[in-house]
């Protein structure tokens, strides 16, 4: 979807969800479990993103909502 959009998504393995959420997805009682996060470098204490990352990223969410 995102690359539909003409963003540039990249896939990322994570381990654990650190919530309520990470139990279920142990005992597979939810289909699947996604995460949408923006790229960040951080550097000095900030976080650096690209300028276009928060309306790709809404556009992204927008699209999986309206499908």
């Amino acid at each position: 979807m995102a690359t539909e959009l003409d963003c540039h998504p990249k896939a990322a393995v994570l381990g654990a969800f650190e919530s309520d959420a990470s139990h279920a997805k142990g005992e597979r009682r939810v289909a699947a479990g996604g995460l949408l996060c923006p790229p960040t470098l951080s550097t000095h204490g900030y976080e650096v993103i690209r300028r276009d990352t928060i309306p790709e990223m809404r556009a992204v969410l927008v699209a999986f909502l309206l499908c």
